[in-house]
């Protein structure tokens, strides 16, 4: 719904919504609405929850400065009402909000999303590690992607980002890393065995059937004589001072080679590297992120033929994909 203003005058203010509601199309030129403070109130009140001396004045960003009756607050009418986030702390908080606006239904985004026990009327406001718990059990069951996983208990998790789990937590890319943190590793490698045992593969462990562009990109980096694995870059296993590529170069200027060379191709969004050292060439068959990830996870093939890493320890790092 587009919002703008419009001409109206007192004699016509049953209009005021109908007016407002009317986008501007002639050269998109802002039309003058002469309008009490008083009835701009009432008309913001029905698309926003904000009553009270919240209304921000473009003109400076001053607040609108009322002084109502309970009477006139009441008498504010609205179908929904919303931004009561940082009032709201339990479903009695929704239920007052709603009175408090005289509204028909309330939308809770930001608050919902820190807590979801919000909507119990019974149980109240539970433990956030529990409901995060409950959270990742779903993701597990439904094989949702470890970002919008992530994402997701991110907000939940609020301020206490900054405690140890926090951090740990931050540090984490996978969905099996996160549920180990919450202690449901187990039921992690259950569901992954049970899905197995059904010929199920998670989406996110498989490549979509290669279109013609890119089974011909993969058919170039896959060529005899190229080194191949499924490795992915998982940043939080690895420490500043000691990435793939910065292994490998110190590697080859103590060997006295010449620097790594890296070949980057990209599909899509997708990206893949093919890195030459003394005379070799090394590829992961695992499709990146981005360039950089990608020509780490080349290093890491390398590292791997080079004896740096085994094939058993990068499998059980979660790093070495079947």
């Amino acid at each position: 719904m587009h919002f703008v203003t419009a001409v109206c005058s007192q004699s016509r203010e049953d209009n005021i919504e109908e007016l407002v509601e009317i986008p501007v199309k002639r050269g998109d030129r802002p039309i003058k609405l002469d309008m009490t403070s008083f009835q701009r109130l009432s008309l913001t009140s029905t698309i926003h929850g904000q009553i009270i001396v919240e209304i921000p004045v473009k003109r400076g960003d001053r607040p609108i400065k009322l002084d109502m009756t309970s009477f006139q607050r009441l008498s504010l009418t609205s179908t929904i009402h919303f931004g009561g986030s940082k009032e709201i702390v339990d479903y009695g908080g929704i239920l007052k909000f709603k009175a408090d606006t005289n509204a028909s239904s309330v939308m809770i985004a930001r608050a919902a999303q820190d807590n979801c026990s919000i909507f119990s009327p019974t149980k109240g406001i539970q433990d956030i590690h529990q409901m995060i718990k409950e959270y990742l059990r779903y993701c597990v069951d439904y094989d949702n992607s470890a970002p919008n996983s992530k994402y997701c208990v991110q907000s939940m998790l609020g301020s206490q980002q900054e405690s140890p789990l926090g951090k740990k937590f931050l540090e984490s890319q996978t969905l099996e890393q996160i549920c180990e943190l919450w202690g449901l590793h187990d039921y992690w490698q259950e569901k992954k065995a049970l899905f197995s045992s059904e010929g199920l593969i998670s989406k996110w462990d498989r490549s979509p059937p290669p279109a013609a562009k890119r089974a011909r990109i993969e058919n170039s980096l896959d060529g005899n004589g190229v080194f191949s694995l499924n490795c992915a870059f998982l940043r939080n296993h690895y420490p500043v001072e000691k990435l793939p590529k910065t292994i490998l170069y110190a590697h080859c200027k103590y060997k006295r080679f010449e620097v790594p060379k890296y070949e980057t191709v990209q599909y899509e969004k997708l990206f893949r590297s093919l890195v030459t050292v003394n005379g070799k060439q090394y590829t992961s068959k695992f499709w990146e992120k981005n360039k950089r990830c990608a020509e780490q996870g080349a290093a890491i093939v390398c590292l791997c033929d080079l004896g740096y890493y085994t094939q058993q320890e990068l499998i059980e790092t979660g790093v070495l994909r079947s």
